[in-house]
């Protein structure tokens, strides 16, 4: 899978300058876990310096702390454990 940006070929969709898949569709109308682990796997091979690695290593950080915080707010508004 690649990632570019571009107008979305989705008739329904009017997403220009986001991230495209292999089929010219935004990356939002698949957001499964696995969708996005590709695209940073994708993305993170792209990345070459040491410093480029650092910046991305320490946002993705902070996302998935947000990702965390989320999931805990989803599972006690829902009742779980």
């Amino acid at each position: 899978m690649s990632a570019f940006r571009g107008r979305c070929q989705d008739e329904e969709c009017s997403h220009y300058g986001e991230l495209l898949d292999d089929d010219f569709k935004c990356l939002g109308h698949d957001i499964s876990a696995t969708s996005i682990k590709e695209s940073i796997i994708d993305l993170t091979d792209r990345l070459e310096t040491e410093e480029e690695l650092w910046e991305s290593w320490t946002t993705l950080n902070k996302a998935l702390s947000y990702l965390s915080a989320k999931h805990t707010m989803a599972r006690v508004k829902e009742g779980g454990d």
